[in-house]
Parts: structure tokens; sequence; C-alpha cells
């Protein structure tokens, strides 16, 4: 019985892994369920997902209202997807917390993605970092 949870377990991680493009040199990240946040990537040097249970915008970027995660360039995703990998409904990015050094694959729900003007937000998070 025991057995058959972590088959299970393995063929799902599988199954993920086939859906973002694993190409042979996945490494094993916890993967983190984060599809009912609000979320958007900053490009920049240090690229970083940004997200919120509650709708980001500048202000709440510069009120420290959001979590910052910098996104873990990495092989574990295909080759043309290493710092986000998008699906129809789904987005993997690999994030390092930078606090204990733990890596994630952060789990977005496409819908949840915010656009704002990317130079604004990077100045938001300067003033917060």
């Amino acid at each position: 019985m025991k057995s058959d949870i972590l088959n299970g377990f393995f063929s799902l991680r599988r199954e993920i892994e086939d859906y973002f493009g694993r190409d042979g040199k996945w490494e094993a990240f916890r993967i983190d369920d984060q599809r009912e946040l609000y979320w958007m990537v900053v490009e920049g040097t240090k690229p970083m997902v940004v997200y919120s249970e509650n709708p980001i915008t500048i202000d709440s970027i510069a009120k420290g209202d959001v979590y910052i995660g910098s996104i873990y360039p990495t092989s574990i995703l295909a080759e043309k997807c290493r710092t986000t990998c998008r699906r129809e409904d789904l987005v993997a990015v690999p994030v390092e917390t930078g606090m204990d050094g733990g890596r994630f694959l952060m789990m977005f729900s496409s819908k949840n993605e915010v656009s704002i003007q990317n130079h604004e937000a990077i100045m938001a998070i300067a003033r917060v970092s």
C-alpha cells in the first residue's frame, strides 16, 4: 500500500516535469503551489518574481506588501525557458529564497499574472530592498 503511494508520487512528479519540458538534467526542486496568488516577473540583471495575495501595484511593492524571490536560472527547465516556463494555464518559476538556500519551483496561474512597467517595478523594489 505505502509503496503504491510513493509510486504514484514519483509518477505524478514525472508527469509535471514532462509537462514543463524536462531536459534530462532535472534537479529535484520542491514544488510550491502559488496558483492562487497574483504575480509578476521583473526582468533585469537579477530577475525576480514578485507575488502577493492581493493585486500587485507599484504602491504595494513600495510599501513592502509583497513577497519577492530571486529567480534561479537553471537547467531544470527546457533550454528555451531558463527562468520561467510558460504553458497553457501554468507558469513554472525556479526561485531561490535567499534566506536558507531553499529552492522551489513555484507554480503560478497564468490568469493571475500582473503587468506593470518593468522599470517602475524595479525602482519600487529598490526602495524596499
